[in-house]
Protein backbone atom coordinates (compact mmCIF):
# COMPACT_ATOMS: atom_id res chain seq x y z
CA UNK A 1 0.00 0.00 0.00
CA UNK A 2 2.82 2.06 1.09
CA UNK A 3 4.43 1.70 -2.56
CA UNK A 4 1.42 2.12 -4.67
CA UNK A 5 1.25 5.97 -2.17
CA UNK A 6 5.12 6.24 -3.22
CA UNK A 7 4.45 5.85 -6.93
CA UNK A 8 1.35 8.03 -7.31
CA UNK A 9 3.50 11.06 -5.32
CA UNK A 10 5.79 10.43 -8.16
CA UNK A 11 3.57 10.54 -10.72
CA UNK A 12 1.91 14.00 -9.42
CA UNK A 13 5.23 15.12 -9.22
CA UNK A 14 6.18 14.32 -12.33
CA UNK A 15 2.93 16.41 -13.73
CA UNK A 16 3.51 19.15 -11.64
CA UNK A 17 6.31 20.96 -14.01
CA UNK A 18 4.00 20.26 -16.86
CA UNK A 19 0.60 22.24 -14.80
CA UNK A 20 3.04 24.66 -13.67
CA UNK A 21 3.69 25.65 -17.45
CA UNK A 22 -0.05 25.19 -18.73
CA UNK A 23 -0.78 27.38 -15.89
CA UNK A 24 1.71 29.90 -16.79
CA UNK A 25 0.63 30.02 -20.67
CA UNK A 26 -2.89 30.55 -20.22
CA UNK A 27 -2.43 33.45 -17.87
CA UNK A 28 -0.03 34.93 -20.36
CA UNK A 29 -2.25 34.37 -23.73
CA UNK A 30 -3.13 37.91 -25.51
CA UNK A 31 -6.46 38.46 -27.01
CA UNK A 32 -7.16 41.02 -29.79
CA UNK A 33 -8.71 44.27 -28.10
CA UNK A 34 -10.27 47.53 -29.09
CA UNK A 35 -8.68 50.83 -28.20
CA UNK A 36 -11.23 52.71 -25.78
CA UNK A 37 -12.25 56.28 -26.64
CA UNK A 38 -10.72 57.67 -23.73
CA UNK A 39 -7.49 55.90 -24.88
CA UNK A 40 -8.38 57.34 -28.65
CA UNK A 41 -8.94 60.64 -27.93
CA UNK A 42 -5.93 60.88 -25.35
CA UNK A 43 -4.46 60.09 -28.46
CA UNK A 44 -5.18 62.11 -31.28
CA UNK A 45 -7.35 65.14 -29.49
CA UNK A 46 -4.80 66.25 -26.53
CA UNK A 47 -1.92 65.72 -29.11
CA UNK A 48 -3.53 67.88 -31.28
CA UNK A 49 -4.31 70.81 -28.84
CA UNK A 50 -0.43 70.30 -27.39
CA UNK A 51 0.75 70.94 -31.12
CA UNK A 52 -1.47 73.61 -31.70
CA UNK A 53 -0.69 75.68 -28.42
CA UNK A 54 2.75 75.62 -29.01
CA UNK A 55 2.27 78.06 -32.30
CA UNK A 56 2.21 82.05 -32.47
CA UNK A 57 -1.53 83.11 -32.23
CA UNK A 58 -2.92 84.98 -35.07
CA UNK A 59 -4.43 87.96 -34.40
CA UNK A 60 -3.15 89.92 -37.62
CA UNK A 61 -3.35 90.07 -41.52
CA UNK A 62 -1.54 86.98 -42.73
CA UNK A 63 0.73 87.57 -45.62
CA UNK A 64 2.42 85.38 -48.23
CA UNK A 65 5.97 85.41 -46.22
CA UNK A 66 4.40 84.95 -42.94
CA UNK A 67 1.94 82.04 -44.52
CA UNK A 68 5.50 80.33 -46.35
CA UNK A 69 7.20 80.94 -42.63
CA UNK A 70 4.43 79.10 -40.99
CA UNK A 71 4.30 76.61 -42.94
CA UNK A 72 7.86 75.60 -42.89
CA UNK A 73 7.55 76.02 -39.00
CA UNK A 74 4.64 74.46 -38.07
CA UNK A 75 3.48 71.70 -40.98
CA UNK A 76 3.27 68.69 -39.66
CA UNK A 77 3.96 66.84 -42.86
CA UNK A 78 7.98 68.47 -42.49
CA UNK A 79 7.81 68.07 -38.59
CA UNK A 80 7.20 64.39 -39.59
CA UNK A 81 10.46 64.40 -42.12
CA UNK A 82 12.57 66.39 -39.67
CA UNK A 83 12.03 63.87 -36.93
CA UNK A 84 12.58 61.46 -39.74
CA UNK A 85 16.05 62.33 -40.34
CA UNK A 86 16.67 62.71 -36.51
CA UNK A 87 15.42 59.25 -36.40
CA UNK A 88 17.94 58.09 -39.08
CA UNK A 89 20.66 60.22 -37.03
CA UNK A 90 19.59 58.31 -33.96
CA UNK A 91 19.99 54.93 -36.00
CA UNK A 92 23.15 56.41 -37.16
CA UNK A 93 24.72 56.62 -33.39
CA UNK A 94 23.41 53.59 -32.51
CA UNK A 95 25.54 51.62 -35.89
CA UNK A 96 28.41 53.52 -34.33
CA UNK A 97 27.83 51.46 -30.73
CA UNK A 98 27.56 48.47 -32.42
CA UNK A 99 31.29 48.78 -33.16
CA UNK A 100 32.35 49.25 -29.51
CA UNK A 101 33.20 46.00 -27.45
CA UNK A 102 31.05 44.36 -24.84
CA UNK A 103 31.52 45.04 -21.84
CA UNK A 104 30.46 41.92 -19.91
CA UNK A 105 29.58 41.69 -16.00
CA UNK A 106 28.76 37.75 -15.16
CA UNK A 107 27.49 36.37 -12.00
CA UNK A 108 26.87 32.28 -11.94
CA UNK A 109 25.31 31.21 -8.56
CA UNK A 110 24.80 27.50 -8.11
CA UNK A 111 23.69 25.37 -5.29
CA UNK A 112 22.68 21.40 -4.36
CA UNK A 113 22.22 19.47 -1.23
CA UNK A 114 25.66 18.32 -0.53
CA UNK A 115 29.03 18.53 -1.54
CA UNK A 116 30.51 17.39 -4.67
CA UNK A 117 32.94 14.48 -3.97
CA UNK A 118 34.55 13.19 -6.82
CA UNK A 119 37.03 10.06 -7.04
CA UNK A 120 40.38 11.10 -8.55
CA UNK A 121 42.31 8.01 -11.01
CA UNK A 122 45.62 7.42 -12.19
CA UNK A 123 46.80 7.25 -15.59
CA UNK A 124 45.89 4.11 -16.09
CA UNK A 125 42.50 5.01 -15.49
CA UNK A 126 42.07 3.46 -11.93
CA UNK A 127 40.35 5.00 -9.41
CA UNK A 128 43.17 6.19 -7.02
CA UNK A 129 42.81 5.01 -3.26
CA UNK A 130 41.94 8.08 -0.61
CA UNK A 131 42.19 10.22 -3.29
CA UNK A 132 39.23 12.79 -3.83
CA UNK A 133 38.21 16.33 -4.86
CA UNK A 134 35.61 18.32 -2.57
CA UNK A 135 33.32 21.49 -4.20
CA UNK A 136 31.18 23.55 -2.10
CA UNK A 137 27.09 22.94 -1.83
CA UNK A 138 26.89 26.71 -2.88
CA UNK A 139 29.31 28.35 -5.36
CA UNK A 140 29.29 32.51 -6.58
CA UNK A 141 31.18 33.08 -9.65
CA UNK A 142 32.03 36.67 -11.03
CA UNK A 143 33.31 37.73 -14.44
CA UNK A 144 34.39 41.34 -15.40
CA UNK A 145 36.07 41.16 -19.08
CA UNK A 146 35.89 42.63 -22.47
CA UNK A 147 34.84 40.77 -25.75
CA UNK A 148 35.27 42.04 -29.13
CA UNK A 149 34.75 39.87 -32.83
CA UNK A 150 36.54 41.15 -35.44
CA UNK A 151 33.94 39.78 -37.56
CA UNK A 152 30.86 42.06 -36.30
CA UNK A 153 33.68 44.74 -36.18
CA UNK A 154 33.61 44.66 -40.03
CA UNK A 155 30.36 44.76 -40.71
CA UNK A 156 29.19 47.53 -38.07
CA UNK A 157 31.73 49.85 -39.46
CA UNK A 158 30.12 48.81 -43.18
CA UNK A 159 26.50 49.22 -41.34
CA UNK A 160 27.22 52.62 -40.12
CA UNK A 161 28.21 53.62 -43.20
CA UNK A 162 25.16 52.82 -44.94
CA UNK A 163 23.28 54.09 -42.31
CA UNK A 164 25.28 57.10 -43.14
CA UNK A 165 24.03 57.67 -46.42
CA UNK A 166 20.51 57.11 -45.25
CA UNK A 167 20.76 60.21 -42.92
CA UNK A 168 21.35 61.83 -46.30
CA UNK A 169 18.69 60.13 -48.11
CA UNK A 170 16.18 61.69 -44.82
CA UNK A 171 18.23 65.06 -45.81
CA UNK A 172 17.65 65.10 -49.28
CA UNK A 173 14.13 64.07 -48.62
CA UNK A 174 13.34 67.11 -46.22
CA UNK A 175 14.79 69.64 -48.60
CA UNK A 176 11.84 68.45 -51.55
CA UNK A 177 9.32 68.60 -48.97
CA UNK A 178 10.18 72.01 -48.45
CA UNK A 179 10.14 72.83 -51.93
CA UNK A 180 6.83 71.16 -52.70
CA UNK A 181 5.48 73.15 -49.43
CA UNK A 182 6.64 76.46 -50.04
CA UNK A 183 5.30 75.81 -54.29
CA UNK A 184 1.66 74.58 -52.76
CA UNK A 185 1.73 77.66 -49.89
CA UNK A 186 1.73 80.13 -53.21
CA UNK A 187 -0.96 78.23 -54.73
CA UNK A 188 -3.22 78.08 -51.72
CA UNK A 189 -2.35 81.36 -50.52
CA UNK A 190 -3.67 83.05 -53.97
CA UNK A 191 -6.52 81.03 -54.41
CA UNK A 192 -7.69 81.70 -50.49
CA UNK A 193 -7.16 85.55 -51.11
CA UNK A 194 -9.39 85.53 -54.66
CA UNK A 195 -12.42 83.63 -52.83
CA UNK A 196 -11.46 86.33 -50.12
CA UNK A 197 -11.75 89.09 -52.50
CA UNK A 198 -13.96 87.70 -54.84
CA UNK A 199 -16.73 85.95 -52.55
CA UNK A 200 -19.16 89.04 -51.36
CA UNK A 201 -18.91 90.03 -55.62
CA UNK A 202 -19.78 86.44 -56.51
CA UNK A 203 -22.57 85.80 -54.24
CA UNK A 204 -24.02 88.97 -55.33
CA UNK A 205 -24.31 88.33 -58.77
CA UNK A 206 -25.47 84.58 -58.16
CA UNK A 207 -28.52 85.98 -56.30
CA UNK A 208 -29.01 88.32 -58.86
CA UNK A 209 -29.11 85.30 -61.32
CA UNK A 210 -31.00 83.19 -59.57
CA UNK A 211 -33.64 86.69 -59.19
CA UNK A 212 -33.70 87.23 -62.90
CA UNK A 213 -33.88 83.47 -63.38
CA UNK A 214 -37.56 83.61 -61.37
CA UNK A 215 -38.29 86.48 -63.11
CA UNK A 216 -38.01 84.38 -66.47
CA UNK A 217 -40.08 81.39 -65.33
CA UNK A 218 -42.70 83.89 -64.03
CA UNK A 219 -42.87 85.69 -67.52
CA UNK A 220 -42.89 82.17 -69.60
CA UNK A 221 -46.18 80.99 -67.08
CA UNK A 222 -47.35 84.64 -68.00
CA UNK A 223 -46.78 84.02 -71.58
CA UNK A 224 -45.37 87.64 -72.27
CA UNK A 225 -42.58 86.42 -74.46
CA UNK A 226 -42.59 83.45 -76.92
CA UNK A 227 -41.01 80.56 -75.21
CA UNK A 228 -38.55 79.65 -77.11
CA UNK A 229 -37.25 83.43 -75.89
CA UNK A 230 -37.45 82.84 -71.94
CA UNK A 231 -35.97 79.34 -72.17
CA UNK A 232 -33.24 81.02 -73.88
CA UNK A 233 -32.58 83.70 -71.44
CA UNK A 234 -33.04 80.56 -68.93
CA UNK A 235 -31.01 78.83 -70.47
CA UNK A 236 -28.23 81.43 -69.66
CA UNK A 237 -28.59 82.67 -66.47
CA UNK A 238 -28.56 78.21 -65.32
CA UNK A 239 -25.23 78.38 -67.06
CA UNK A 240 -23.94 81.38 -65.30
CA UNK A 241 -25.29 79.95 -62.00
CA UNK A 242 -23.39 76.79 -62.67
CA UNK A 243 -20.40 78.90 -63.63
CA UNK A 244 -20.59 80.38 -60.15
CA UNK A 245 -20.91 77.23 -58.08
CA UNK A 246 -18.11 75.85 -60.24
CA UNK A 247 -15.78 78.68 -59.53
CA UNK A 248 -16.62 78.60 -55.66
CA UNK A 249 -15.93 74.81 -55.99
CA UNK A 250 -12.64 75.72 -56.55
CA UNK A 251 -11.71 78.46 -53.82
CA UNK A 252 -13.97 77.57 -51.06
CA UNK A 253 -11.53 74.90 -49.64
CA UNK A 254 -8.36 76.99 -50.79
CA UNK A 255 -8.88 78.87 -46.79
CA UNK A 256 -9.10 75.31 -45.46
CA UNK A 257 -6.02 73.86 -47.22
CA UNK A 258 -4.26 76.79 -46.02
CA UNK A 259 -4.65 76.41 -42.39
CA UNK A 260 -3.64 72.95 -42.88
CA UNK A 261 -0.09 73.94 -44.51
CA UNK A 262 0.45 76.10 -42.20
CA UNK A 263 -1.14 73.85 -39.23
CA UNK A 264 -3.83 76.30 -37.79
CA UNK A 265 -6.83 74.96 -36.18
CA UNK A 266 -9.95 74.99 -38.97
CA UNK A 267 -11.70 77.13 -36.89
CA UNK A 268 -9.57 79.98 -36.75
CA UNK A 269 -10.09 83.19 -38.80
CA UNK A 270 -8.26 85.75 -40.13
CA UNK A 271 -7.47 88.11 -43.41
CA UNK A 272 -4.74 87.77 -46.04
CA UNK A 273 -2.92 90.38 -47.98
CA UNK A 274 -2.46 90.92 -51.30
CA UNK A 275 -0.10 88.55 -53.10
CA UNK A 276 0.79 90.41 -55.68
CA UNK A 277 2.53 92.89 -53.48
CA UNK A 278 5.45 90.27 -52.60
CA UNK A 279 5.62 89.11 -56.28
CA UNK A 280 5.05 92.60 -58.23
CA UNK A 281 6.18 90.66 -61.38
CA UNK A 282 7.39 87.19 -63.00
CA UNK A 283 11.09 88.16 -64.65
CA UNK A 284 12.23 87.69 -67.76
CA UNK A 285 14.96 84.26 -67.82
CA UNK A 286 17.62 83.44 -70.40
CA UNK A 287 18.30 79.89 -70.79
CA UNK A 288 21.15 78.76 -69.88
CA UNK A 289 20.88 74.94 -70.26
CA UNK A 290 24.29 73.78 -69.90
CA UNK A 291 24.49 75.51 -66.59
CA UNK A 292 21.26 74.57 -65.68
CA UNK A 293 22.05 70.83 -66.57
CA UNK A 294 25.06 70.91 -64.32
CA UNK A 295 23.50 71.99 -61.53
CA UNK A 296 20.33 69.96 -61.86
CA UNK A 297 23.04 66.93 -62.11
CA UNK A 298 24.77 67.92 -58.99
CA UNK A 299 22.02 68.95 -56.43
CA UNK A 300 18.61 67.36 -57.63
CA UNK A 301 17.23 65.86 -54.38
CA UNK A 302 16.07 62.52 -56.32
CA UNK A 303 20.14 61.95 -58.03
CA UNK A 304 21.51 63.02 -55.04
CA UNK A 305 19.36 60.14 -53.40
CA UNK A 306 20.45 58.33 -55.86
CA UNK A 307 23.76 58.58 -55.03
CA UNK A 308 23.32 57.25 -51.84
CA UNK A 309 21.73 54.72 -52.99
CA UNK A 310 24.13 53.22 -55.26
CA UNK A 311 26.69 53.91 -51.91
CA UNK A 312 24.59 51.54 -50.13
CA UNK A 313 24.51 48.89 -52.14
CA UNK A 314 28.38 49.17 -53.05
CA UNK A 315 28.87 48.20 -49.26
CA UNK A 316 26.34 45.58 -49.22
CA UNK A 317 28.87 43.96 -51.21
CA UNK A 318 31.64 44.81 -48.80
CA UNK A 319 29.34 43.77 -46.20
CA UNK A 320 28.66 40.37 -48.37
CA UNK A 321 32.80 39.68 -48.45
CA UNK A 322 33.21 40.55 -45.10
CA UNK A 323 30.76 37.97 -43.82
CA UNK A 324 32.70 34.86 -45.69
CA UNK A 325 36.01 35.77 -43.04
CA UNK A 326 36.80 33.77 -40.32
CA UNK A 327 35.16 35.07 -37.25
CA UNK A 328 38.22 36.25 -34.87
CA UNK A 329 37.26 36.55 -31.31
CA UNK A 330 38.86 38.20 -28.46
CA UNK A 331 37.97 37.73 -25.04
CA UNK A 332 39.83 39.14 -21.76
CA UNK A 333 38.72 39.74 -18.27
CA UNK A 334 39.00 39.63 -14.18
CA UNK A 335 37.12 36.21 -12.46
CA UNK A 336 36.64 35.86 -9.16
CA UNK A 337 35.01 32.67 -7.03
CA UNK A 338 34.32 31.98 -3.69
CA UNK A 339 35.24 27.81 -3.83
CA UNK A 340 36.99 27.56 -0.98
CA UNK A 341 38.72 24.19 -2.26
CA UNK A 342 40.38 26.62 -5.06
CA UNK A 343 43.90 27.58 -4.16
CA UNK A 344 43.69 31.18 -6.62
CA UNK A 345 40.15 32.36 -5.91
CA UNK A 346 41.14 35.64 -8.07
CA UNK A 347 42.30 35.85 -11.60
CA UNK A 348 42.64 37.40 -14.71
CA UNK A 349 42.05 35.29 -17.88
CA UNK A 350 41.12 35.70 -21.69
CA UNK A 351 41.21 33.73 -24.78
CA UNK A 352 41.36 33.99 -28.97
CA UNK A 353 39.32 31.78 -30.84
CA UNK A 354 38.29 31.89 -34.98
CA UNK A 355 35.54 30.25 -36.55
CA UNK A 356 34.92 30.20 -40.00
CA UNK A 357 31.44 28.84 -41.53
CA UNK A 358 31.97 26.61 -44.13
CA UNK A 359 28.73 26.70 -45.72
CA UNK A 360 28.30 30.66 -45.21
CA UNK A 361 31.81 30.68 -47.42
CA UNK A 362 31.60 28.27 -49.84
CA UNK A 363 27.65 28.24 -50.55
CA UNK A 364 25.53 31.36 -49.39
CA UNK A 365 28.51 33.61 -49.80
CA UNK A 366 29.61 33.81 -53.29
CA UNK A 367 24.75 34.24 -54.48
CA UNK A 368 25.22 37.18 -51.07
CA UNK A 369 27.91 38.80 -53.08
CA UNK A 370 26.46 38.49 -56.69
CA UNK A 371 22.95 39.77 -55.16
CA UNK A 372 24.92 42.74 -53.91
CA UNK A 373 26.37 43.08 -57.32
CA UNK A 374 23.43 43.03 -58.71
CA UNK A 375 21.53 45.36 -56.34
CA UNK A 376 24.43 47.72 -57.10
CA UNK A 377 23.88 47.62 -60.75
CA UNK A 378 20.01 47.82 -60.69
CA UNK A 379 20.97 51.45 -58.48
CA UNK A 380 22.82 52.70 -60.86
CA UNK A 381 20.70 51.78 -63.52
CA UNK A 382 18.05 53.35 -61.90
CA UNK A 383 20.08 56.55 -61.49
CA UNK A 384 20.37 56.97 -65.02
CA UNK A 385 17.35 56.52 -65.85
CA UNK A 386 16.82 59.82 -63.12
CA UNK A 387 19.33 61.55 -64.55
CA UNK A 388 17.25 61.38 -67.64
CA UNK A 389 14.01 62.36 -66.25
CA UNK A 390 15.92 65.47 -64.09
CA UNK A 391 17.18 67.01 -67.38
CA UNK A 392 13.87 66.33 -69.12
CA UNK A 393 11.77 68.04 -66.08
CA UNK A 394 14.80 71.22 -66.39
CA UNK A 395 13.57 71.79 -70.02
CA UNK A 396 9.55 71.21 -69.19
CA UNK A 397 10.34 73.55 -66.28
CA UNK A 398 11.00 76.49 -68.67
CA UNK A 399 9.20 75.73 -71.16
CA UNK A 400 5.89 75.83 -69.15
CA UNK A 401 7.42 78.91 -67.43
CA UNK A 402 7.69 80.87 -70.43
CA UNK A 403 4.30 79.54 -71.16
CA UNK A 404 2.44 80.44 -67.99
CA UNK A 405 4.16 84.38 -68.10
CA UNK A 406 2.61 84.97 -71.20
CA UNK A 407 -0.48 83.13 -70.11
CA UNK A 408 -0.09 85.49 -66.91
CA UNK A 409 0.21 89.04 -68.54
CA UNK A 410 -2.96 88.05 -71.25
CA UNK A 411 -4.80 87.00 -68.29
CA UNK A 412 -4.53 90.30 -67.22
CA UNK A 413 -5.31 91.91 -69.73
CA UNK A 414 -8.22 90.10 -70.50
CA UNK A 415 -9.41 90.91 -66.78
CA UNK A 416 -9.04 94.31 -67.50
CA UNK A 417 -11.15 93.97 -70.63
CA UNK A 418 -13.84 91.65 -69.17
CA UNK A 419 -13.99 94.62 -66.03
CA UNK A 420 -14.58 97.55 -68.34
CA UNK A 421 -17.48 95.71 -70.21
CA UNK A 422 -19.25 94.84 -66.87
CA UNK A 423 -18.60 98.59 -65.90
CA UNK A 424 -19.97 99.67 -68.98
CA UNK A 425 -23.18 97.42 -69.32
CA UNK A 426 -24.07 98.35 -65.44
CA UNK A 427 -24.28 102.17 -66.78
CA UNK A 428 -26.70 101.01 -69.52
CA UNK A 429 -28.89 99.26 -67.35
CA UNK A 430 -29.01 102.15 -64.91
CA UNK A 431 -29.72 104.56 -67.89
CA UNK A 432 -32.65 101.96 -69.17
CA UNK A 433 -30.66 101.43 -72.60
CA UNK A 434 -28.69 98.27 -71.35
CA UNK A 435 -31.10 94.82 -69.78
CA UNK A 436 -30.47 92.42 -67.39
CA UNK A 437 -29.01 89.48 -69.34
CA UNK A 438 -26.43 91.10 -70.51
CA UNK A 439 -25.26 92.83 -67.40
CA UNK A 440 -25.46 89.41 -65.77
CA UNK A 441 -23.52 87.56 -68.38
CA UNK A 442 -20.89 90.54 -68.29
CA UNK A 443 -20.15 90.44 -64.36
CA UNK A 444 -20.18 86.88 -64.51
CA UNK A 445 -17.48 87.17 -67.64
CA UNK A 446 -15.73 89.32 -65.14
CA UNK A 447 -15.38 87.34 -62.35
CA UNK A 448 -14.61 84.52 -64.16
CA UNK A 449 -11.89 86.55 -65.78
CA UNK A 450 -10.42 87.46 -62.53
CA UNK A 451 -10.56 84.30 -61.32
CA UNK A 452 -8.49 83.15 -63.74
CA UNK A 453 -6.26 86.05 -63.62
CA UNK A 454 -5.45 85.15 -59.93
CA UNK A 455 -5.34 81.53 -60.54
CA UNK A 456 -2.66 82.04 -63.47
CA UNK A 457 -0.59 84.81 -61.88
CA UNK A 458 -0.09 81.83 -59.14
CA UNK A 459 0.48 79.07 -62.02
CA UNK A 460 3.21 81.62 -63.08
CA UNK A 461 4.62 81.88 -59.61
CA UNK A 462 4.72 78.35 -59.15
CA UNK A 463 6.06 77.49 -62.26
CA UNK A 464 9.04 79.96 -61.16
CA UNK A 465 9.34 77.85 -58.37
CA UNK A 466 9.42 74.73 -60.02
CA UNK A 467 12.05 76.27 -62.15
CA UNK A 468 14.14 76.56 -59.16
CA UNK A 469 13.37 73.34 -58.06
CA UNK A 470 14.36 71.77 -61.21
CA UNK A 471 17.74 72.88 -61.31
CA UNK A 472 18.11 71.48 -57.29
CA UNK A 473 18.70 75.12 -56.23
CA UNK A 474 17.09 75.70 -52.37
CA UNK A 475 14.67 77.73 -51.93
CA UNK A 476 14.61 78.40 -48.49
CA UNK A 477 17.24 78.21 -45.71
CA UNK A 478 18.42 74.71 -44.26
CA UNK A 479 17.90 75.89 -40.79
CA UNK A 480 14.82 77.39 -41.84
CA UNK A 481 12.37 75.61 -38.97
CA UNK A 482 15.45 76.74 -36.02
CA UNK A 483 14.44 80.17 -36.82
CA UNK A 484 12.17 82.32 -34.94
CA UNK A 485 8.93 83.12 -37.14
CA UNK A 486 9.42 87.05 -37.03
CA UNK A 487 13.08 86.41 -38.41
CA UNK A 488 11.95 83.66 -40.63
CA UNK A 489 9.64 85.35 -42.21
CA UNK A 490 11.82 88.64 -43.07
CA UNK A 491 14.41 86.04 -44.76
CA UNK A 492 11.26 84.73 -46.78
CA UNK A 493 10.04 88.03 -47.72
CA UNK A 494 14.15 88.63 -49.42
CA UNK A 495 13.63 85.20 -51.33
CA UNK A 496 10.19 86.25 -52.65
CA UNK A 497 11.46 89.95 -53.57
CA UNK A 498 14.56 88.62 -54.87
CA UNK A 499 12.55 85.77 -57.16
CA UNK A 500 10.19 88.75 -58.38
CA UNK A 501 12.91 90.75 -59.82
CA UNK A 502 14.96 87.90 -61.94
CA UNK A 503 17.51 86.81 -59.53
CA UNK A 504 17.48 83.31 -60.86
CA UNK A 505 20.33 83.78 -63.72
CA UNK A 506 22.38 85.27 -61.12
CA UNK A 507 21.80 82.45 -58.83
CA UNK A 508 22.32 80.23 -61.93
CA UNK A 509 25.84 81.95 -62.08
CA UNK A 510 26.87 82.14 -58.95
CA UNK A 511 26.26 78.14 -58.02
CA UNK A 512 28.12 77.32 -61.71
CA UNK A 513 31.08 79.40 -61.11
CA UNK A 514 31.25 77.16 -57.90
CA UNK A 515 31.17 73.84 -59.46
CA UNK A 516 33.39 74.76 -62.71
CA UNK A 517 36.60 73.79 -61.71
CA UNK A 518 34.91 70.27 -60.85
CA UNK A 519 33.46 70.25 -64.32
CA UNK A 520 36.51 71.08 -66.45
CA UNK A 521 38.63 68.26 -64.56
CA UNK A 522 35.85 65.64 -65.19
CA UNK A 523 35.86 66.72 -68.70
CA UNK A 524 39.47 66.65 -69.08
CA UNK A 525 39.37 63.48 -67.37
CA UNK A 526 36.90 62.32 -70.12
CA UNK A 527 38.96 63.41 -73.07
CA UNK A 528 42.03 62.02 -71.75
CA UNK A 529 39.96 58.20 -71.55
CA UNK A 530 38.79 58.63 -75.10
CA UNK A 531 41.89 59.52 -76.19
CA UNK A 532 43.50 55.98 -74.69
CA UNK A 533 40.34 54.15 -75.73
CA UNK A 534 41.18 55.54 -79.65
CA UNK A 535 44.32 54.81 -79.00
CA UNK A 536 44.11 51.27 -78.80
CA UNK A 537 41.76 50.73 -81.50
CA UNK A 538 43.87 52.43 -83.73
CA UNK A 539 47.03 50.83 -82.89
CA UNK A 540 48.48 49.33 -86.34
CA UNK A 541 47.46 45.37 -86.38
CA UNK A 542 50.42 43.41 -88.18
CA UNK A 543 50.14 41.25 -91.45
CA UNK A 544 51.96 39.70 -94.05
CA UNK A 545 53.54 41.99 -96.12
CA UNK A 546 52.99 40.18 -99.14
CA UNK A 547 49.73 39.75 -98.86
CA UNK A 548 49.23 43.87 -98.52
CA UNK A 549 51.99 44.92 -101.04
CA UNK A 550 49.70 42.20 -103.55
CA UNK A 551 46.08 43.48 -102.82
CA UNK A 552 47.07 46.87 -103.05
CA UNK A 553 48.58 46.43 -106.57
CA UNK A 554 45.07 44.47 -107.61
CA UNK A 555 43.52 47.57 -106.49
CA UNK A 556 46.00 50.29 -107.95
CA UNK A 557 44.68 53.65 -107.70
CA UNK A 558 41.26 52.90 -106.81
CA UNK A 559 41.70 51.88 -103.78
CA UNK A 560 39.76 54.48 -100.80
CA UNK A 561 40.13 55.63 -97.89
CA UNK A 562 37.66 54.82 -94.98
CA UNK A 563 35.22 57.63 -93.97
CA UNK A 564 34.63 56.86 -90.75
CA UNK A 565 36.65 59.31 -88.46
CA UNK A 566 37.06 60.08 -84.81
CA UNK A 567 37.58 63.53 -85.37
CA UNK A 568 34.47 64.97 -83.80
CA UNK A 569 34.88 62.93 -81.00
CA UNK A 570 37.74 64.60 -80.28
CA UNK A 571 35.81 68.05 -80.40
CA UNK A 572 36.32 69.31 -76.90
CA UNK A 573 33.51 72.51 -77.89
CA UNK A 574 31.09 69.11 -78.77
CA UNK A 575 32.07 67.69 -75.34
CA UNK A 576 31.24 70.37 -73.67
CA UNK A 577 28.01 71.20 -74.93
CA UNK A 578 26.97 67.98 -73.71
CA UNK A 579 28.54 66.75 -71.08
CA UNK A 580 25.74 67.85 -68.87
CA UNK A 581 23.11 65.62 -70.44
CA UNK A 582 24.31 61.67 -70.86
CA UNK A 583 28.53 61.27 -70.86
CA UNK A 584 27.57 57.63 -72.39
CA UNK A 585 25.93 59.25 -75.54
CA UNK A 586 28.10 62.36 -76.31
CA UNK A 587 30.28 59.74 -78.77
CA UNK A 588 26.89 59.70 -80.71
CA UNK A 589 25.85 62.94 -80.33
CA UNK A 590 28.91 64.38 -81.44
CA UNK A 591 29.36 62.64 -84.76
CA UNK A 592 25.64 63.10 -85.65
CA UNK A 593 27.27 66.77 -85.95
Amino acid sequence: MKSDNEGKTGINLKLLPIALLTLFVTGCSITPKAIENEAQLNNTYKGLREVLNTQQPIDHKITLSEAIARTLKYNLDHRVQQAQLMLESGNLKAAYMEMLPALNVGVDYSFRNNELIQNLVDSNGQVSPGGQSYTPREILNQSYGLEWSLLDLGLSFTRAQQQANRVMIAEEERRKIVQQLVQEVVTTYWKAWTAQTMLSEVLRFKEKAELALKRSKEAESKKINTPQIELDYQQVLIKAIRKINQLNAQIMDASANLKRLMNVSSGSQFELSDPGVPLAGLPTISPQFEKMDTLALIYRPELRQASYQTEIAKKGIQAAIINMLPGIDFNFGYNVTNNEFMKNQYWWGGNIGASLNLIQTVLAGPYAINLANQTHSFEQLRQIASTVTVLTQVRIAYTNYLLWQEDAAYAVKEADVSMALLEYAEKLEQTNKGNEQITIRRGIEAISAQFDKNVTLARAHEALSKLYQSVGLDIMPADARNLPLPELEKKVAVILKAQSQGEFNVQINKAYTEVKPILDRIKAEMLEEEKEQMSKTSAPVKKDTKFISKKNSQRGSNAKTPKYSHQKIMDSDCLSAHLPLIPLFSQEVCEAG
